[in-house]
């Protein structure tokens, strides 16, 4: 995959991505968690196009199930459809598995 920097918005997500994908993976909506050590940001994409963001503040100390919840909350919110693959990008250690399990019970798939 390779992305073109386009303008973020105001989660540091960009809003103007270019990417060269395959076909199947324009088709599913794929949620990606930037897991930070003060925020987490979620982002909903469709293809190359960003259906919605969410940040909340990053625990210390979270589950799978709280994660998982998080997501859903976020979908739900936004009134967003089910993704189908997940992507964890995370630099909290003790956060990276619990995210990486909440979003494969989500998704049925576990995330990159």
């Amino acid at each position: 995959m390779r992305g073109k920097a386009g303008k973020a918005n105001a989660y540091g997500i960009d809003a103007e991505v270019s990417m060269s994908v395959t076909d199947e993976a324009r088709e599913g909506v794929l949620l990606c968690a930037k897991v930070g050590n003060t925020e987490t940001l979620l982002g909903l994409f469709e293809g190359a196009g960003l259906l919605g963001t969410w940040a909340i503040s990053t625990r210390e100390v979270a589950t799978a199930d709280e994660a998982e919840l998080q997501a859903r909350l976020f979908l739900q919110a936004r009134k967003l459809p089910d993704p189908r693959q997940a992507i964890v990008c995370s630099v909290v250690p003790l956060q990276t598995h619990p995210w990486t399990r909440g979003l494969a019970r989500l998704t049925g798939e576990r995330p990159l």
